[in-house]
């Protein structure tokens, strides 16, 4: 079991870089993935970012700003 949702990033990547600018301030741990694919094969996915709960895996940047309560402004 965490204590807190762990997502993982890729440095560098843009998706990545806009989840870590709206998490800032909510109980998350954020980890850098590098090049390990053994990690992620063992969650069970290919892509980043992610974010790994207790009981989920979030893939997409719209379901992990979700899980978390974040709202994300439309840009129009």
């Amino acid at each position: 079991m965490v204590d807190k949702p762990i997502l993982l990033i890729a440095k560098g990547d843009k998706e990545s870089e806009e989840i870590v600018k709206k998490v800032k301030g909510k109980d998350v741990e954020i980890v850098e993935v590098k090049d390990n694919p053994y990690l992620i094969m063992d969650i069970g996915t290919a892509h980043l970012p992610v974010l790994i709960t207790n009981y989920a895996i979030f893939t997409t940047k719209e379901m992990i700003l979700a899980y978390l309560g974040i709202e994300e402004k439309d840009s129009k």
